[in-house]
């Protein structure tokens, strides 16, 4: 990653997305561990989390909602939020 995209949280965040599309296991809090500038983005945290849940859901996981969510504590409401409309679409 050059100069610009750790300048810029949300390309980070979208590279960071387009690993775990490829196949790289995601994990928002390492993410966040080895970018810690992130967390100054909520939105670019909460665009992370939700996008490793909806992976992970996908690669057959079972998670609990409210212990994903307890992860992320600094956007736990919205991203709850977001999740509970993400899984009413699930339910069609």
């Amino acid at each position: 990653m050059d100069a610009t995209t750790l300048a810029n949280p949300e390309t980070l965040a979208a590279e960071v997305i387009s690993t775990w599309r490829a196949g790289v296991r995601p994990d928002t809090a390492a993410v966040l561990a080895k970018h810690p500038e992130l967390r100054q983005c909520p939105s670019v945290v909460l665009d992370l989390a939700y996008e490793e849940y909806c992976l992970r859901q996908e690669a057959g996981e079972r998670l609990s909602l409210e212990a994903f969510c307890d992860r992320f504590p600094s956007c736990r409401q919205s991203l709850g939020k977001l999740l509970a409309v993400h899984a009413l679409g699930d339910d069609d």
